[in-house]
């Protein structure tokens, strides 16, 4: 029976917050398949959970340091920067995307990014929160991990009063992304205007089809 790291891993968040835990691994050979399973974390009398999402952190292979810049190139064309160079970036592998999944391959010393994202809600009560991970190599049980979550006693407000803004910007490889399959131009931006809002950032364009309207109160 795999013994149980005496690590303690925390995560700190309000009541109506998600925050992640961010873990990077490294094994010493190649493992064909590598399941995080995360056991959601329990409050100390046994009766309310957190809700838990795990992400796998895929690498995107970048072969010259670039700044912001545009290229027109097919999918399948080597892009190329049009700007200088302006960044302290290098050429090499950058973790990036997240895929909303709890498994995949692993090489020997490469290391792996693992995102598990720790929800509260409004009504959550405050206190420590104890939860599992059990790591699966190949299927074999091999690694187990507790982790702590300390949630305060206030609540996050649903409409952010600090803006954080990030830009959204539509790709084709974004468009075809598994989330937005089959929609169009205004269901894929509802759907990432959701995510945004769930991560209490805001999207630097709402597009032009945006109606206000002013309610009987004048509001």
């Amino acid at each position: 029976d795999p013994v149980k790291n005496s690590t303690k891993f925390g995560v700190f968040l309000a009541r109506n917050e998600t925050e992640p835990l961010q873990l990077a691994v490294r094994t010493s050979r190649d493992v064909e398949k590598l399941e995080v399973e995360v056991v959601p974390p329990v409050g100390a009398d046994g009766t309310r959970s957190l809700a838990v999402e795990t992400g796998w952190v895929e690498y995107v292979p970048v072969d010259t340091p670039s700044s912001s810049s545009r290229s027109n190139a097919k999918a399948w064309e080597c892009k190329r920067p049009t700007a200088p160079q302006s960044c302290d970036g290098w050429a090499g592998l950058w973790p990036d995307p997240i895929a909303p999944v709890n498994a995949g391959p692993v090489k020997k010393g490469v290391t792996q990014p693992i995102w598990i994202n720790v929800t509260s809600e409004k009504d959550t009560p405050s206190g420590v929160y104890t939860g599992e991970i059990r790591w699966k190599a190949d299927g074999a049980v091999v690694r187990r991990d507790v982790f702590k979550v300390r949630v305060w006693d206030f609540v996050l407000p649903d409409a952010a009063e600090l803006p954080a803004i990030f830009d959204i910007h539509w790709r084709n490889r974004l468009q075809e992304a598994r989330d937005f399959s089959g929609l169009d131009g205004d269901g894929r931006r509802e759907t990432m205007w959701k995510f945004y809002a769930k991560m209490k950032i805001c999207p630097n364009s709402l597009g032009n089809n945006v109606k206000f309207f002013r309610g009987a109160d004048g509001e």
